[in-house]
């Protein structure tokens, strides 16, 4: 009597080690021209009395139109313009969460 054994193989590529990096700087200027996209008036939400943090802004209508992060809050962005020689320079911080593996963890 024969047994029949279904399995599937499962092969992976090896990734190269800044592969995540890679793609997490090739995908933040399509979220911000998405956010520009989306965003009739951005809404900016005060920043705390400290220097050093930068005012969230949230981007207007766009739970509307279905555009939300994979934790159903709304899309948002950090944006600090430059200032002196650097008025033309800016910084964008979009911050990159795993909350689906935060809740396993607890």
């Amino acid at each position: 009597m024969a047994t029949e054994h279904n399995s599937q193989l499962v092969v992976r590529k090896h990734r190269p080690a800044g592969h995540t990096h890679t793609v997490a700087v090739a995908v933040a200027p399509l979220f911000v021209l998405l956010a520009a996209a989306f965003s009739g008036s951005p809404v900016a939400v005060a920043a705390d009395s400290s220097p050093g943090l930068v005012e969230l802004t949230l981007v207007a209508g766009a739970q509307e139109k279905g555009a939300v992060c994979l934790d159903g809050s709304p899309p948002a962005y950090h944006l600090q313009r430059g200032s002196g020689s650097g008025s033309q320079s800016w910084i964008v911080f979009l911050q990159v969460t795993n909350r689906l593996h935060e809740r396993k963890m607890r």
